[in-house]
């Protein structure tokens, strides 16, 4: 398997949403997102150090990184978790809802989560609604003006009610 090369961000900063601490020798690269849910809140311990591009979004509880650990380019942690310190988490890998152990070194391009989040795959088949079988075949019409059927207007923007998938209903 090999990873895709990490692309320098287009802008220089760093974007921190909600409650998010920060030690003061945190080192953290451009183009990271820290955010916290609310009701949420993310801990970097002393000596963290964070790659380019790195997402963390906490939700649902606390994410805390001890001293010292290193998150490489592209790293992606979501959820509540926490990484013992000097944990070393390789580039382009995804932690959900997890806890990494102390002097841990996770590869590059790892996906590490929470087992109770598995999905089956048999389950979800069985549960989709089955498409009808046709009997017969529609040709298209010669005349294509019967063939035009009113289109009903997309919603537009303004009407559209997004909701945040990471609060609770």
């Amino acid at each position: 398997m090999s990873l895709q090369p990490i692309h320098l961000p287009d802008y220089p900063h760093v974007r921190i949403i909600g409650d998010v601490h920060i030690d003061p020798t945190a080192a953290i690269a451009p183009g990271t997102i820290l955010h916290a849910a609310p009701g949420c809140q993310i801990i970097l311990s002393g000596g963290v150090c964070l790659g380019m591009g790195v997402i963390i979004k906490a939700y649902g509880g606390q994410i805390q990184l001890d001293e010292g650990v290193s998150l490489g380019p592209g790293v992606l942690i979501m959820g509540p978790s926490h990484l013992g310190s000097n944990a070393c988490i390789g580039g382009m890998s995804t932690l959900w809802h997890t806890t990494i152990e102390a002097l841990a070194v996770i590869p590059a391009g790892t996906v590490v989560g929470d087992p109770t989040r598995q999905v089956n795959l048999l389950q979800i088949d069985s549960e989709r609604p089955q498409t009808k079988k046709l009997d017969t075949v529609h040709q298209p019409s010669t005349h294509p003006e019967e063939a035009l059927e009113p289109m009903t207007p997309a919603p537009s923007l303004q009407t559209m009610t997004i909701a945040d998938p990471w609060e609770a209903p």
